[in-house]
């Protein structure tokens, strides 16, 4: 009878704490790679090839501390991980160096299924506290998801319909201090810096070149070269354009907007969870 799930990842986690990230290498038949079967025939049955194609997936596995970075923002990764123990959370960089966590994942989960076929991928995974996982080479995968095309829908299904975090779990978290401290977009650019790349472009400067040099990305600085020369091309009517000021104002207030009508959601659905948990709604609530 196989073990249950966290049993399983326990008795992994027991031989691999003998040396912090000892990898253990699977074989043809065994069952490091039971939790993914597992998670695969919650979503549809799985015939006996695609279980034993599964199984006999080569993959590493370690076990790895806390706060570890499983894959970085900007890597090439050559495999992709199987979370067999633990929690890792999805999490895009902001600005100082914080981390927006976007998803957290369990056992069973492939949480960087993308860099199958993804050369550069654009987020970070790491552990929130020791986990283990199983890493799989991609080539070996593809040959699996090109001869079973049901199992790779039945993968990709997973990934795409994977559920980001709500922010309600975050405010009940010990997250919730740092999460919402956590700035959730970039601050503007100053108009006087966006009208410096305008003219560097107008006196031939290739807007690559500017993005190396600067922060701004290449298509920023088109964009702008583009707003300028627009607002340029209807100067006859200057006083119905907006500004460049303007236009950043108008767009901070309707982020602000989005934010509250964001908060909003989220205290209606937290006074929701709270009234179904201790099954009565509390006196003067309200889903304003």
């Amino acid at each position: 009878m196989p073990l249950a799930a966290p049993a399983f990842a326990r008795a992994i986690g027991g031989v691999c704490a003998r040396k912090q990230g000892e990898a253990l290498v699977s074989s043809p038949g065994n069952h490091l790679l039971e939790p993914l079967v597992r998670k695969l025939e919650s979503i549809t049955p799985l015939s006996l090839d695609e279980h034993q194609a599964i199984l006999s997936l080569p993959a590493k596995v370690r076990t790895l501390g806390p706060h570890h970075d499983i894959v970085r923002d900007g890597d090439r990764p050559s495999q992709c991980s199987l979370i067999l123990e633990g929690w890792v959370c999805r999490y895009k960089l902001l600005s100082q160096g914080r981390r927006q966590i976007t998803a957290f994942h369990v056992s069973g989960d492939l949480p960087d299924m993308q860099s199958v076929h993804l050369s550069v991928v654009d987020h970070g995974l790491a552990t929130v506290g020791q986990a283990v996982v199983a890493f799989i080479p991609h080539a070996p995968m593809r040959a699996v998801l090109a001869k079973f095309p049901g199992l790779a829908a039945t993968l990709w299904r997973d990934t795409l319909v994977e559920p980001g975090v709500d922010p309600v779990w975050w405010s009940l978290s010990d997250f919730s201090h740092e999460v919402r401290s956590m700035p959730h977009t970039r601050p503007p650019y100053a108009p006087e810096f966006r009208r410096q790349m305008v003219e560097l472009v107008r006196a031939g400067r290739d807007p690559a070149d500017l993005a190396r040099e600067f922060e701004p990305s290449a298509q920023a600085i088109r964009n702008w070269v583009a707003q300028a020369d627009r607002g340029e091309s209807r100067g006859a009517s200057k006083s119905d354009v907006l500004t460049l000021a303007e236009r950043e104002e108008l767009a901070r207030l309707r982020r602000e907007v989005r934010q509250l009508r964001l908060e909003r959601d989220i205290l209606s659905k937290a006074a929701a969870w709270f009234a179904r948990e201790s099954g009565a709604v509390p006196s003067g609530s309200s889903s304003s």
